[in-house]
């Protein structure tokens, strides 16, 4: 009954074959192994499948910043900006003022305005070209009842530039005067138009 009960196993002794009794630690290993060896197979896929996710994770972000990086982070904008004047009641026979833009926009082009007293390109500054500031002005030979009258505008100035939010403009009347040459209280101010994408823009083809 003991033998019956007793694992044995069986060992090449230099020709001869002996029975050696297997401890019980070895009798528990032996029956662990094919569980532990499963488990293992199990946690290396598990790893595998864990490290495969991190890489994939790790290339989308490099792809996501690579692709902010060559977004342009200055967007060119050309803009017109018209030039009025307004004299109220009285016929505006001359003018002369000072147009200034915020930093980072350069002046491309000048016209001159919608009346026929001011049809022409204004006086101005040609260094002032490629610059945020010009000092301009007209004159009219025209009798009183050919001058415009109230708001007019008397040029539009053309401007390169750059970023998203829109440039500041300030206009300084220095100089307004009727026919005959007589000074008037008269006010300026600047108005950014609409864009047409068929105008020209003086100065460029």
């Amino acid at each position: 009954m003991k033998a019956a009960m007793t694992s044995w196993c069986h060992l090449d002794c230099g020709g001869k074959r002996s029975a050696t009794p297997l401890s019980p630690a070895i009798r528990l290993s032996k029956a662990l192994s094919p569980l532990c060896f499963a488990s293992a197979v199990q946690d290396a896929k598990r790893a595998i499948t864990l490290l495969l996710f991190l890489v994939l994770l790790a290339a989308t972000v490099t792809v996501s910043s690579f692709a902010q990086e060559l977004q342009p982070t200055n967007t060119v904008h050309f803009r017109a900006t018209g030039i009025f004047v307004d004299s109220k009641d009285k016929p505006l026979a001359a003018y002369q003022l000072d147009f200034t833009a915020s930093a980072g926009a350069k002046i491309i082009g000048i016209e001159g305005g919608e009346h026929a007293a001011f049809k022409e390109v204004p006086f101005y500054d040609p260094k002032a070209m490629q610059h945020e500031r010009v000092i301009m002005g007209a004159f009219s030979t025209a009798k009183a009842d050919k001058l415009p009258t109230g708001k007019t505008r008397v040029a539009t100035i053309h401007l390169l530039t750059t970023g998203s939010e829109p440039p500041h403009y300030e206009v300084r009347l220095t100089a307004s005067a009727t026919a005959g040459g007589k000074k008037i209280p008269a006010q300026a101010s600047a108005e950014e138009k609409q864009r047409n994408e068929n105008e020209h823009t003086p100065g460029t083809k």
